[in-house]
C-alpha cells in the first residue's frame, strides 16, 4: 500500500467564512489509468457531516482536489460545509476496509488590526488607512467592503471612510484619504490643521474566545475597538524639534561621574525638551566607540514627549576593559524613519 496525504493547501487555520482547497494525494486510488478516477471523502464539523466526491487533478496524477466553502450559517451565507468559531473541520478518507486518513483544521476567528502607513504625514501627502481582518472576507470569491471611522484633532466629527478589500480573499481592506485645511470633511477628505493628529478606529465584532458568540452564532456579544494615530503637518518632523541638553555621565546615584572604573556602571544622562505644539514620539541612541573608532556597545530607548515638556533619557554602560572611548547620542524620528530631531551629542572619556 502506499502512502496517502490529505492536505490544506492553505494554512491550517481558517475563519468560518473561508474557501478552504482540499487535496488528496493516494496513489491506490488511481485505478483506471486511462480515466479520472473519483474518491469519496467524509467532511464534519460540530454541525456539519457530509459525504463530497474528489475528482482526480489528470490521467494518473493521484492528485484528488476539491474547494469547499464555509459558511457559519448556510440560511445566511452561501457555502459548502457549515462551521463556526471555535470549531474544528474534520477530512475523513477511507482507502480501503482497513484504513482510514483524517486530517483536521481549527476554525476560529481573529482580532482585527489597524493602522496609518506613516507614522507621520505632510498636508500634500494622502495616508492609505489599513485594517487587517480575515473575518470580515465574508465572500472569498469577491471583493468585501468594511467602515472605519477617521477624524483629526481640528475635526473630531470626522468621516465613516468604506475600505475595500485590496483582493478577493485577502481579509486585507485599505482606503486612502486626502487632507483640507479649509473646506469641511466629507467622502475620503479630512478636515486637518498644521500640527493636528490624525486618528481612525475600527470596531471588531468578531473576536476570539473566550469572547462569548452572540445568539446568532456569528457575531461576538463583545466588541473590541482598534484605534491608530499618526501626525499630520509640514514642519513635524524637523531637526530642531527636540531640544537636548549636552550629555552627563553619572553614577549609580546620579551624581556627575569624576572618573569611570572598570566593572562600574556609566549612566548616560540627557534631558530631551519638546518644541512644538504636539507630542513627540522620538527614539535615543547611544552608542560606545573604542579608539580604533569600532562600536563596542548600542542601545536605545523609544518614548514620547507631550508638548513643551521634557524627558530624561538615560541608557547605561559597563566597561570592561581600561581605555578610551567615546560616547556618542541621536535622537531620531524612529529607528524604521531616522529623521534626526535633535543634534547629535559625543563625549569622551577614560575608563581605568
Amino acid at each position: 500500500m502506499s502512502i496517502t496525504n490529505v492536505v490544506f493547501a492553505q494554512e491550517s487555520s481558517y475563519t468560518p467564512f473561508d474557501k478552504i482547497l482540499l487535496k488528496i494525494y493516494s496513489p491506490d486510488s488511481n485505478e483506471n489509468h486511462d480515466a479520472i478516477d473519483t474518491i469519496r471523502v467524509l467532511i464534519s464539523s460540530s454541525f456539519f457531516h457530509k459525504e463530497f466526491s474528489m475528482p482526480e487533478t489528470g490521467l494518473n496524477t493521484s492528485i484528488f482536489e476539491k474547494e469547499i466553502r464555509l459558511s457559519p450559517d448556510l440560511t445566511k451565507f452561501p457555502g459548502d460545509v457549515q462551521t463556526r468559531r471555535d470549531d474544528g473541520l474534520s477530512v475523513t478518507f477511507r482507502i480501503d476496509s482497513d484504513t482510514v486518513v483524517t486530517r483536521s483544521i481549527y476554525i476560529n476567528y481573529h482580532v482585527g488590526q489597524v493602522s496609518f502607513d506613516k507614522r507621520s504625514f505632510t498636508l500634500d501627502e494622502s495616508p492609505r488607512i489599513k485594517v487587517v481582518d480575515p473575518d470580515m472576507n465574508r465572500n472569498p470569491d469577491t471583493i468585501d467592503t468594511i467602515s472605519a471611522r477617521i477624524w483629526s484633532t481640528t475635526d473630531r466629527g470626522g468621516l465613516l471612510a468604506t475600505l475595500r478589500e485590496t483582493g478577493a480573499g485577502t481579509g486585507i481592506f485599505e482606503e486612502i484619504i486626502n487632507f483640507t485645511t479649509d473646506q469641511e470633511s466629507t467622502g475620503t477628505r479630512l478636515r486637518v490643521t498644521d500640527g493636528d493628529t490624525i486618528f481612525t478606529k475600527y470596531t471588531d465584532s468578531t473576536l476570539p474566545p473566550p469572547a462569548a458568540l452572540a445568539a446568532d452564532g456569528i457575531q461576538t456579544v463583545e466588541v473590541r475597538e482598534m484605534i491608530a494615530s499618526s501626525t499630520v503637518g509640514n514642519k513635524l518632523v524637523r531637526h530642531d524639534s527636540i531640544l537636548s541638553s549636552e550629555l552627563a555621565l553619572l553614577d549609580a546615584r546620579g551624581e556627575q561621574l569624576g572618573k569611570v572604573s572598570i566593572g562600574e556602571h556609566v549612566f548616560i544622562h540627557i534631558e530631551l525638551t519638546n518644541t512644538i505644539n504636539n507630542r513627540q514620539q522620538f527614539v535615543y541612541i547611544v552608542q560606545v566607540k573604542n579608539t580604533d573608532g569600532e562600536t563596542i556597545s548600542q542601545s536605545w530607548l523609544s518614548s514620547e514627549i507631550m508638548p513643551s515638556s521634557s524627558f530624561a533619557a538615560m541608557q547605561s554602560w559597563l566597561p570592561l576593559i581600561s581605555g578610551q572611548y567615546t560616547v556618542q547620542t541621536f535622537v531620531w524620528d524612529s529607528l524604521d524613519n531616522p529623521i534626526p530631531l535633535s543634534s547629535a551629542k559625543s563625549v569622551s572619556m577614560q575608563v581605568s
